[in-house]
């Protein structure tokens, strides 16, 4: 199929050229005559007339299109009843049947829309995605009043490292250097617009 997608666009597109022909009621008839040269040149008999297509089938009431369609991996869910997918973690809710699931493998299910299903012969899990790296909003660190003074005592430690960095002999150049830029970035008053 490839071949012949290519072959149209290439050589159909130079035999209509060639041809003169420049509008696409003259290139439609063209190409009938085209595509019936072509097969005359490199048209091949099957080696077998056997049709092996299925006949057409509706869709059973029991097939959800939508599931057969989702992207499944297969997943072994752990000890602690997680199972990873996508770089997230999903949590299976503890319960008599899903603590005897330990060790097996499950069937996740992502949708079109974004949304993930568990599922362990044919029945969906209850869970709840598990974020391990939580993000927390400036706003709430500055709303935090005793956040300000840890904060301040891991600068003074950080001070005092700096320094007995910077007077050690042991301490090369470049890193010292490095020190000190740091700390005239640090010292600099903020710019303000």
């Amino acid at each position: 199929m490839e071949r012949a997608h290519l072959t149209l666009q290439d050589r159909l597109g130079k035999e209509l050229r060639l041809a003169g022909i420049s509008t696409i009621e003259v290139a439609n008839k063209a190409a009938l005559a085209f595509i019936d040269s072509y097969h005359a040149r490199f048209g091949r008999d099957p080696m077998s007339d056997h049709d092996a297509h299925r006949p057409h089938r509706p869709v059973r009431k029991d097939e959800d299109l939508e599931q057969i369609f989702s992207w499944q991996e297969d997943r072994k869910i752990s000890k602690e009843l997680t199972v990873p997918f996508q770089g997230g973690c999903y949590l299976i809710e503890p319960s008599p049947e899903t603590l005897e699931l330990r060790g097996r493998r499950c069937r996740v299910h992502e949708y079109f829309d974004g949304r993930v299903e568990l599922r362990y012969e044919g029945s969906c899990l209850p869970f709840v995605v598990f974020e391990e790296q939580r993000r927390v909003s400036q706003g709430a660190i500055v709303a935090n009043n005793r956040l300000g003074a840890v904060l301040a005592t891991i600068q003074a430690d950080q001070r005092k490292r700096d320094e007995e960095a910077l007077a050690s002999p042991r301490t090369r150049n470049r890193r010292k250097e490095w020190i000190r830029a740091v700390r005239k970035e640090a010292d600099a008053p903020a710019a303000t617009p």
